[in-house]
C-alpha cells in the first residue's frame, strides 16, 4: 500500500464506519415511521394532532455518524501528499 498512509487509512476507515452507522440510523427510523402509520398506534383525532417522536438514540447515532464521516474525510485530505514522485 504505497498509495496510501496510515492516517488515510484510519480516515477512510472512519468514513466508511460513519456512513455505516448513518445507513443505520436510517434504517432504524423508516422502521419506526412505517410502525407509526399504521392506525393502530395513531393517538390524535386529526392528521395534525399526530406527531412522530423523537428518540434520543437516533438523535445520538446520527451525530455520532456524521462526527465519523467529517473527521474521516479532514483526516484522509490533510494527509495528502502533493508532491510528484516521478
Amino acid at each position: 500500500m504505497d498509495w496510501f498512509t496510515s492516517e488515510q487509512v484510519w480516515g477512510l476507515s472512519l468514513y466508511i464506519l460513519g456512513s455505516l452507522l448513518l445507513t443505520l440510523c436510517s434504517k432504524l427510523e423508516h422502521d419506526q415511521d412505517v410502525k407509526f402509520r399504521d392506525p393502530r398506534y395513531r393517538m390524535g383525532k386529526r392528521r395534525g394532532d399526530v406527531k412522530k417522536p423523537k428518540t434520543l438514540g437516533g438523535t445520538i447515532l446520527t451525530y455520532v455518524g456524521l462526527t465519523l464521516c467529517v473527521v474521516g474525510s479532514v483526516m484522509f485530505f490533510m494527509n495528502i501528499d502533493m508532491t510528484l514522485k516521478i
